[in-house]
């Protein structure tokens, strides 16, 4: 049982140091999204004017709509995916938790069993010696009865 404990316990810490892998790069995923949210919202402020203005060919003028078109379902659908991230994290870190608790209530049962059988062996261990007691006593009186005869 302690071997399926320590196996139960690996396998906990294996999964935390995915869980905080994942919440690494997660993290780094949603900073570099409001990054990307600060540069968009700046081009709201008038960058887009200058961003247009910058064009130096009428295929630039005439495609800057399509391009923020795409900018904007490419960055919808990176929200998404982060939003997908965090609640597979969520569910992983609450798996986690529950993982900890059966091993703490694993832990604590075999704990209580431990102490039900170590009193066990206590009170057989004194069985057994009042029972030698008892024996050798009535060995020595039979041995004396026996000599008296």
């Amino acid at each position: 049982m302690d071997e399926e404990i320590v196996n139960k316990q690996d396998e906990i810490d294996r999964k935390q140091q995915e869980v905080d892998q994942k919440q690494a790069e997660y993290d780094q995923r949603w900073a570099d999204f409001k990054d990307r949210m600060r540069a968009m919202q700046r081009l709201n402020d008038g960058g887009s004017i200058a961003l247009l203005s910058s064009a130096t060919n009428l295929y630039q003028l005439l495609t800057f709509a399509t391009t923020l078109d795409q900018i904007v379902n490419k960055d919808e659908d990176t929200c998404q995916q982060l939003e997908n991230e965090h609640a597979e994290l969520e569910q992983q870190r609450a798996e986690l938790e529950q993982a900890k608790a059966d091993l703490e209530a694993t832990q604590a049962d075999l704990e209580t069993q431990k102490t039900a059988l170590d009193g066990k062996t206590n009170e057989l261990a004194q069985n057994i010696s009042q029972t030698r007691r008892q024996h050798f006593r009535s060995g020595c009186r039979n041995r004396g009865q026996q000599g008296h005869l």
